[in-house]
Order: C-alpha cells, then structure tokens, then sequence
C-alpha cells in the first residue's frame, strides 16, 4: 500500500526553529525538503523525511510510536500504520547509510519508538520569514537534555555545545534457549567533547537468570559486553534490557530486548 500523505508534517514541526540542519556530513534543508550529503543530493522525501525532520526536531530524546502515528498518518485514515512506519525507517536508514543492529543516526526503542543519537546544529531561520515561525524572543527552558542549548546573548542567538554521552546497544534483539547465554555489547560514545568514565549498569532481566557485567568504570568512548546467563528455570518470553551509562548527574539509557525460549 502506497504511503499516505501527512496531515502535519515534522517538516514543519522543526522548521519553526532552523531553515537548515547539519548532522556529520549530511545536511537537510526543511525549506526545500532536500537531503544533501557533502553537496549532494540524496533522494529522500515523504514519510521518510518528514520522520527524519521529527527526529531532528528532538536530537538524543525518543519519539514515540505514538507521536508519529498523530502527525504523519490522518486518524481517518485505514492503512497498516505498524508496516507504514517501518518501510519509512527502513528508507531513512538506507537513505543514511545507517545499520538498525549498529545504528550510527537512528536507534530503535524496541515497541517504543526511535532516537536521533548524533548530535546536531541548525541555522536560524532569516529575518524575512513570516512572523509565526520566527524564533520566541524570550529565552525558553527545556527540563529534558539536548545536545545543543539556545542562548541569547543581547539580539544574537548562539547555540552552546552540551557535553552529553550517546549509549547504544547491539544487537537490539536476541532469542536465547534454556539453559544457555547470550551477551550483548554496550557502546558509549562522547557528544560534544565529553571526556571521563561513566559506571554502567543493567536491569530488566528474566526471572532466574544472571547478568554477567564487569565492574568498574568504562572510558569514553569504550565499550563493554554483559552477559545473561540463563537457567532450566529462568521464565520465559520476552524482556526489555534497560543499559543505564552514568557519569555524576548525567545518566543516559539504551534499550534491547531478549527472548528466552
């Protein structure tokens, strides 16, 4: 079934704070609905690069399932939304070059939603657009991190770095049989020269089963492996991992899910 056009588009979510945004070597222009990377241009439109732009509006926080179910598909609108976003995603991905085991831009938030995990910058829209999307004069807190805060400093709007840390996850999925075990490797990477050692931990296992993880802090960037040793009487079905990388106030998660058979 082909794609249905967005009755509001992230597009014109994120337009509302940058005419354009730069991620490593990729640039889009919100204006035009173009993705370029090094100057040229990539083919991406539609629900793919109206996810991208939703993605983008919110850098290093998830975007629900949910929320993009209500601005790019119509409520009246009947069509298998579950495979309509996934042949999106799939599309952004190609479109980046991206991997879904060893995500670079997009990560997967198993039966939650998605994450943009690099950092990005925009330009500030000119002083020629319309009044309704020219940036609020009046500096704005946001309780939730990102990796780039706006200051207003007299009548220039700059953008200062955050130091944050981006925690990954791979593979997001496994499927273990009693009695054995599967291990999975946490990345964490800095954001903006952080620099240090976070202390890493993980919760969500099934019922009767171990998590192997070393001890001690892990450089970034670094990456570890944890073990779950499973048993004849670990339950079974499926869990949500939750990896929990923490460096003194700053606590980031990554999530994948293991299938005990």
């Amino acid at each position: 079934m082909g794609e249905v056009p967005p009755i509001t588009t992230g597009s014109a979510v994120i337009r509302a704070k940058h005419e354009r945004v730069r991620f490593g070597s990729f640039e889009v222009d919100l204006r035009a609905g173009e993705l370029r990377k090094g100057g040229v241009k990539i083919k991406l439109h539609g629900q793919p690069l109206d996810v991208l732009a939703m993605l983008l509006d919110e850098p290093g926080e998830m975007v629900t399932r949910e929320e993009l179910q209500q601005k790019l598909w119509a409520a009246d609108t009947f069509v298998d939304f579950e495979h309509g976003l996934n042949k999106a995603i799939n599309k952004l991905r190609e479109a980046l070059g991206d991997d879904a085991d060893n995500p670079r831009f997009v990560e997967t938030l198993p039966r939650r939603g998605y994450r943009f995990i690099v950092p990005v910058t925009g330009s500030i829209p000119s002083a020629d657009q319309p009044a309704e999307e020219a940036p609020s004069a009046a500096p704005q807190t946001k309780v939730r991190p990102t990796y780039y805060r706006l200051v207003i400093l007299g009548a220039v709007i700059v953008t200062v770095p955050v130091r944050d840390i981006a925690v990954s996850v791979s593979p997001a999925s496994r499927t273990v049989t009693r009695p054995n075990s599967t291990s999975y490797t946490v990345t964490v990477s800095p954001i903006n020269g952080f620099t240090g050692s976070v202390s890493l931990g993980v919760s969500g296992q099934p019922y009767r089963s171990t998590v192997v993880l070393a001890t001690g802090p892990l450089p970034v960037p670094g990456s570890r492996t944890f073990t779950i040793r499973t048993t004849t009487s670990t339950t079974r079905g499926t869990v949500t991992l939750t990896v929990t990388a923490t460096a003194g106030t700053l606590s980031r998660q990554a999530t994948a899910t293991l299938t005990v058979r």
